[in-house]
């Protein structure tokens, strides 16, 4: 027993003593040692550059966001798809459908509002994917435009007003059949297209909303084949988009259009060459100025701030870094923006270069028909897009 205590005892004085030694503070007797690096020099520079080309290109990208547009306003034409989920109605095939009504609920307009919103549904021919749809994708037999199952006309009211579209009941009643009938497969949706005689474009929530209240719904009012029984049922669960255009949008080549909603992005490049390969980028303050005449803005555009991208590519086809930076206003300017892209020009240095993609900032992309023109390279030297490059380079 007296050897197994003085074993302990033993045990414990070591680790007493570790302990005591790890709370030392660090000196030179009992630092780790580590290798004498070699101090190299390094020296400051600064210089400024100015963008040297540039280019505005159409990239059809999906919609499917949390808001949908359809309208008309100057060259901008936008058209709603939308389709309420079959299996949610029930299967009633002898019912008679007394009226349908479809909801929606406003979130935005672009355009004069005085203006007219003016409409036509149309029953959808085939399947669709609301992450792929695109505006060419419309124009081919998606639907029969000379078949009318619905029309709206009316003014903006209120931001969120609810406008209401009777709808042809043969087709809501197409949407109560069995799977087996031959008319399930018309159980497709359908689409809003502008007429001519619209003026301005109406952002309408879309089913990504996160309130039931807002999203888009139909109610069916049915009645039995005897004449007896009649009710009423409304939903509200469906897969929607929105396709837009504008041709000719980047006629102005002094000009590099940031449009979103359709999409314009632009590319822009800047000529790093005179930095040497070991540079070392500090900072790049990136200066981009916009033309208030040709933007097309309004208050629903609370934040107008341009993604800037690394293009990996020299076509427009070509995939860009999906990190960016963001450029935003000068607080106290209307027209300049500002951001640090230190990153891109050190990818730069490093090689190779094909400049930045400037899009849309964030969701704004994909619901919106804000328009950011900036200046380019072929602007005059107040408003040329500008560079101020601090790197540093080994002392010689």
């Amino acid at each position: 027993m007296y050897n197994g205590i003085s074993r302990r005892l033993l045990v414990l004085s070591a680790l007493s003593v570790l302990l005591f030694a790890c709370s030392d503070e660090p000196t030179e007797q009992n630092a780790l040692l580590t290798p004498q690096l070699p101090f190299v020099a390094m020296a400051v520079r600064e210089t400024t550059i100015v963008a040297t080309s540039g280019s505005t290109f159409k990239d059809p990208v999906a919609m499917n966001s949390t808001v949908n547009l359809v309208g008309r306003s100057g060259k901008y034409t936008a058209s709603t798809v939308l389709a309420f989920y079959a299996t949610y109605f029930p299967n009633r095939d002898t019912v008679n459908v007394i009226s349908a009504t479809l909801y929606l609920h406003g979130a935005s307009f672009y355009g004069d509002s005085t203006g007219q919103l003016s409409f036509t549904v149309h029953r959808l021919n085939h399947s669709w994917n609301q992450e792929t749809l695109t505006w060419d994708s419309v124009q081919t037999d998606l639907y029969d435009p000379s078949v009318i199952r619905g029309n709206y006309s009316g003014r903006i009211g209120l931001d969120t007003e609810e406008v209401s579209i009777d709808l042809d009941t043969a087709m809501a009643r197409e949407w109560m059949v069995t799977p087996t009938s031959t008319e399930y497969t018309l159980r497709y949706g359908m689409i809003l297209v502008p007429t001519a005689s619209a003026t301005v474009v109406r952002g309408f929530q879309s089913f990504e909303n996160d309130s039931a209240s807002w999203v888009p719904s139909v109610r069916l009012i049915c009645r039995n084949v005897a004449g007896t029984v009649m009710d009423t049922a409304t939903y509200n669960l469906g897969v929607d988009t929105f396709v837009g255009n504008v041709d000719g949008l980047d006629s102005d080549p002094k000009l590099a259009y940031v449009q979103a909603g359709i999409v314009y992005r632009s590319i822009m490049n800047f000529d790093v060459s005179l930095l040497p390969k070991g540079a070392i980028v500090n900072y790049a303050l990136l200066t981009l100025h916009r033309d208030p005449a040709t933007s097309w803005l309004n208050r629903f555009a609370a934040d107008t701030a341009i993604a800037v991208h690394v293009m990996q590519g020299s076509a427009t086809t070509s995939a860009f870094e999906a990190t960016s930076a963001i450029a935003k206003l000068v607080p106290g300017s209307a027209t300049t923006y500002t951001d640090n892209i230190a990153h891109a020009v050190q990818s730069w240095v490093r090689g190779p270069n094909y400049g930045l993609l400037l899009r849309t900032d964030g969701a704004r992309e994909f619901h919106a028909f804000d328009l950011v023109t900036l200046y380019n390279y072929l602007a005059d030297s107040t408003r040329v897009p500008r560079l101020k490059i601090i790197y540093s380079v080994p002392k010689n």
